[in-house]
């Protein structure tokens, strides 16, 4: 069984960035590519992991290689339209934003970052082109119709749309703008139906599995806000956020006002930012409540899924980054 830790060493991940890096290598300009090399390296790859988990035995190596490298420069393009429309200086903390890495104005950065994302996009379309011995046009169309549905998730996360009138923040945020993290995270799951040509039902329930790994990945995530606090910048929905919005009527006053600020403008100053970190703090504990309630419902949902059981054990282990979030500890609080 192939181990994250053992997946982090191993020969098929290094192919993986190999290939990565001689497409990366048909950019002519020198000081592009390194800055690039910096933005996609180093990475745990865990969509082309959940895809070896799933399918490594039933792909060609060097089909599997493919898919796997595709998956992940889309990845990449997609970190970078992120860390542009959050006007982000850092990515991960520990690396210059790619837009912020242009002398210039802004938007020159914003400009030439963009560019960049869409020659990664290419690249990963030009990798699924070039299957052997898979059905190259259904990989083609399992991977269009992600990266639609990633693409219409920004404008939820973003606010960029109105919410539907039919659906509270929580409905608009799990379904619509958490799925820019499940639907990639669903990709591996698909191909794994294709490939074992699988009913609808029957891939209904599989792909089920990913999408909740996804969901649960990114409520987990969302719950760091707690925590850490948020940053200044464009607004972006996440579980927290979406919890008070929804709770307004049980609020006093001058917190609904910082709450109605805060849709208007779509936009957290240094102050609004300070005053949502104290609503996340004060409000703690409901906010965990809700989100234990929620991990806990997709969890069991996922137990039901006919999977290999050491494939869904690894895939759980996974979700252990939660136990350093607040959820974790009001987890371990209400046993």
């Amino acid at each position: 069984m192939m181990t994250l830790i053992k997946w982090y060493k191993s020969n098929l991940k290094q192919k993986i960035e190999e290939e990565m890096l001689c497409f990366l290598n048909k950019f002519e300009d020198k000081k592009i590519r390194n800055i690039i090399s910096k933005q996609i390296f180093p990475s745990k790859r865990i969509r082309s992991y959940f895809l070896f988990l799933l399918c490594g035995d039933q792909i060609d190596k060097n089909d599997f290689i493919k898919v796997a490298t595709a998956i992940e420069l889309y990845h990449q393009a997609t970190l970078i339209f992120d860390d542009i429309i959050d006007n982000d200086n850092m990515r991960d903390g520990n690396r210059v934003a790619l837009h912020k890495q242009f002398n210039g104005s802004d938007t020159y950065g914003d400009g030439v970052a963009s560019h960049i994302a869409l020659f990664l996009i290419i690249l990963a379309d030009m990798q699924l082109l070039s299957l052997k011995n898979i059905k190259t046009k259904s990989v083609l169309e399992i991977f269009n119709k992600t990266k639609l549905t990633m693409l219409n998730s920004q404008f939820a996360d973003t606010m960029t749309v109105k919410k539907p009138k039919n659906k509270n923040y929580m409905k608009w945020l799990i379904n619509d703008s958490y799925q820019k993290t499940s639907n990639f995270i669903e990709f591996p799951f698909k191909m794994y139906c294709l490939i074992n040509d699988m009913s609808i039902m029957q891939s209904k329930k599989v792909i089920s599995f990913g999408t909740n790994l996804g969901i649960i990945y990114q409520i987990g995530d969302d719950l760091f806000d707690i925590e850490n606090g948020i940053k200044s910048g464009t607004l972006a929905l996440t579980y927290p956020l979406v919890f008070l919005l929804d709770n307004k009527t049980v609020m006093k006053k001058d917190e609904i006002k910082i709450l109605d600020y805060i849709l208007k403008t779509r936009f957290l100053n240094r102050k609004i930012k300070k005053d949502l970190t104290l609503l996340f703090k004060k409000y703690a504990k409901k906010i965990n409540e809700s989100a234990y309630i929620e991990i806990e419902k997709r969890k069991l949902a996922m137990s039901k899924v006919s999977l290999n059981k050491e494939i869904k054990n690894e895939m759980m282990h996974l979700l252990d980054f939660i136990k350093e979030s607040s959820y974790w500890k009001y987890k371990k609080m209400n046993k």
